[in-house]
């Protein structure tokens, strides 16, 4: 103790300094604002830091008990309880981390649909064709009365594949068909 007197009697800080008011007030307005200014963001970086500390410190807080109810440890209870169990060392070994569920293995791909049968007899009666749109009209043993077919979607087990003005191309199982445009001559 008699040490640390002396060194504090060795060690004399004056006492701080603080400007009186008549010095103030001979300093120019816009010096005295800066000051004002920077006493101000002085006195919100402390509250700022004084707040986050206590925000975490809070968190901490809450965090720890769910963790401790997770790792089957209550204050008190086992071998020191949970405090024990966040202060071992070293960090990161596997056997404080906690277990992993093993998910279990997907389920296995649905069978593949069905093997659609492809119409032979699909005819083309139309066709609509507007800048890069292009439509076709085709009849089938199912629709006999025809159906507007856009490009990708299925008719008669075919996909269509492209629309030109005097064709249409399909696609299905692995083939390929071209059907021309028909026009019939029977007028009535």
């Amino acid at each position: 103790m008699n040490l640390l007197n002396g060194l504090m009697a060795r060690f004399q800080f004056p006492a701080p300094k603080w400007p009186s008011r008549d010095e103030l007030e001979r300093l120019p307005p816009a010096t005295r604002l800066s000051l004002l200014a920077l006493f101000g963001s002085c006195v919100l970086a402390g509250a700022a830091t004084l707040s986050a500390v206590i925000v975490i410190e809070a968190a901490a807080w809450e965090n720890a008990a769910p963790m401790t109810r997770s790792l089957g440890l209550a204050a008190g209870t086992g071998k020191g309880g949970a405090g024990e169990v966040m202060l071992q060392r070293p960090l990161f070994v596997r056997s404080r981390r906690l277990a992993i569920a093993v998910a279990a293995p997907p389920p296995p791909p649905p069978p593949a649909p069905p093997a659609v049968m492809q119409d032979p007899s699909v005819g083309l009666k139309g066709v609509f064709i507007n800048g890069k749109t292009g439509k076709a009209f085709l009849t089938t043993a199912q629709n006999p009365g025809g159906v507007w077919v856009a490009p990708d979607d299925m008719v008669g087990g075919w996909r269509l594949v492209a629309v030109r003005p005097d064709e249409v191309e399909l696609e299905g199982s692995g083939q390929r068909m071209v059907v021309p445009f028909i026009t019939s001559s029977v007028r009535r």
